[in-house]
């Protein structure tokens, strides 16, 4: 049983890792996007070269959250591999925020309230669902007690999840 949970621990960080490239990936992706809309803007009306660079644009205020979200969850991922504690740490938190975001989107998207500026968008609705429940499935995964047993979850885990949790959700508010 032991070797099971192992594997699915293992796993788990795997999927982090992938899931923090996805994000990472994407946000340098609309970035590359951002900077090609403004050239031609800049061109088709004559205005002069606008100048700036991708690091400006990836630490601006609306890609930093998502940045950062993508970091916790790549380092979470190596972690989790590397059988280190705060691995445990670092994915609960992830996946709470993640939960913590898509819970709104998926509400809203239940009202039919979630609207782009494309219009209304249904597979927002169903990607904000499906990434919810898998949200979720992981924070439950990572309370069972096999779990919390692997990594030695004990009172001070859970404190330093919920302080690491606050610093990174006040880096929204910023």
């Amino acid at each position: 049983m032991n070797k099971t949970w192992n594997k699915t621990y293992k796993i788990l960080g795997i999927i982090n890792l992938i899931f923090g490239l996805i994000i990472i990936y994407k946000i340098f992706e609309f970035t590359q996007s951002q900077i090609s809309h403004m050239e031609k803007l800049s061109e088709q009306s004559g205005f002069p070269k606008y100048d700036i660079s991708l690091i400006d644009l990836l630490l601006h205020n609306s890609n930093r959250f998502p940045f950062i979200i993508g970091i916790l969850f790549i380092t979470s991922g190596i972690l989790i591999v590397l059988k280190k504690k705060i691995g445990w740490n670092l994915s609960y938190i992830s996946w709470i925020i993640t939960a913590l975001i898509l819970i709104p989107i998926t509400i809203y998207g239940i009202r039919d309230v979630t609207v782009t500026v494309i219009g209304s968008e249904y597979w927002i609705q169903i990607y904000s669902g499906i990434g919810l429940i898998l949200s979720l499935t992981f924070i439950v995964f990572l309370s069972l007690k096999p779990i919390r047993i692997m990594n030695n979850i004990n009172k001070q885990s859970w404190l330093l999840s919920i302080g690491i949790f606050f610093l990174i959700y006040l880096t929204r508010m910023i």
